[in-house]
C-alpha cells in the first residue's frame, strides 16, 4: 500500500487508509469495481437494496454490478415475491429482498407517519373528512385485491367516495407543492430581510431555509397542525415585506 492510500496515523504504528483507499473500499463494498457472478437477490441483500423510484432503475443498478445480468432474474423474484419495491429510506421506492423489507419497513415506518402529519388535510384522525382508520382499511382490502400503483390506488378510493379529491386521499394534497413554493420565497425573505440586514444573497437564503426547517421539525415532533406553519411563512414574508419598505423609506430620508 502506497502513501497515497495508507499512513501510519498512530503510534501502534497501525496502517490508517488514505483517500483512494477508501475509495476503493466503498466501491468494492458497493460491487462497483468489477462485475461479479452472485444471485440477484444475494446482491439485493449485500446492498441492503437498490434505488427502484424509477421501475427500470434496479434492472441498470444490478446490470453494472452482475455478470451476464438478465432483466428476468429480477422481474421473477418481483413476480414470485421473493423480493418487492417498497417505500423506505428518505421516502422513496427501493427494491429489495422480501425478507429484508419486513425489517426495514419497520425501521422507516416511524419517518412515514411523521411525513403523513404534512398532509394539510390530516387533522389527527382523518384525512379529507374520512377517518383514517377506515381509509387503511378500504386501502388494504383494494390491495389484496390487486396490486395497485399509488395513482391507481387513489383512483379506486375516490370511486369508493366521490365527494373526496384524489388527491386528497394520497400521501399529500395539491397544497403540498404550493406550501412548498411559500416555503422556499419565505427562506428568501427571512434569510435576505431579516437575517442579513436587507441584503439578498445565497447565504441568507440558506440561512433562512435552516431556520425555517428548524422550527418545521420542531412543530412536527410537537404534533402542531401544519396549518399554523403555513401561517407562521405567510407571516414571516408579510412581516420582513413591511419590514422592509419601512427601512427603505428611513434610509431615504434626508
Amino acid at each position: 500500500m502506497d502513501a497515497t492510500t495508507a499512513s501510519t496515523g498512530s503510534s501502534s504504528g497501525a496502517a490508517v487508509l488514505g483517500p483512494k483507499a477508501l475509495n476503493r473500499a466503498l466501491l468494492a463494498r458497493q460491487l462497483l469495481l468489477r462485475r461479479v457472478r452472485q444471485p440477484v437477490s444475494e446482491v439485493l441483500a449485500h446492498l441492503v437494496g437498490l434505488q427502484a423510484q424509477s421501475p427500470d432503475a434496479p434492472y441498470y443498478g444490478l446490470w453494472s454490478r452482475l455478470a451476464g445480468f438478465r432483466a428476468a432474474e429480477l422481474a421473477e423474484l418481483l413476480t414470485d415475491r421473493r423480493a418487492v419495491r417498497a417505500t423506505l429510506w428518505r421516502g422513496t421506492l427501493h427494491a429489495v429482498t422480501s425478507e429484508d423489507c419486513l425489517t426495514l419497513r419497520m425501521l422507516a415506518q416511524p419517518g412515514q407517519e411523521r411525513a403523513v402529519r404534512t398532509n394539510t388535510d390530516y387533522d389527527g384522525t382523518r384525512i379529507a373528512g374520512r377517518p383514517v382508520a377506515e381509509l387503511l382499511a378500504t386501502a388494504e382490502e383494494l390491495l389484496a385485491e390487486q396490486p395497485c400503483t399509488a395513482a391507481e390506488l387513489r383512483a379506486r378510493l375516490t370511486e369508493r367516495w366521490p365527494g373526496c379529491a384524489a388527491g386528497k386521499l394520497g400521501f399529500a394534497d395539491g397544497s403540498m407543492g404550493r406550501q412548498m413554493e411559500l416555503q422556499a420565497i419565505a427562506s428568501c425573505v427571512l434569510g435576505g430581510c431579516l437575517l442579513a440586514g436587507g441584503r439578498v444573497s445565497l447565504t441568507g437564503a440558506l440561512m433562512g431555509a435552516f431556520v425555517l426547517s428548524s422550527i418545521q421539525s420542531y412543530l412536527v415532533v410537537m404534533a402542531v397542525k401544519p396549518q399554523w406553519f403555513i401561517l407562521l411563512l405567510g407571516l414571516i414574508v408579510v412581516f420582513a415585506a413591511y419590514g422592509d419598505q419601512r427601512f427603505r423609506e428611513w434610509a431615504s430620508k434626508p
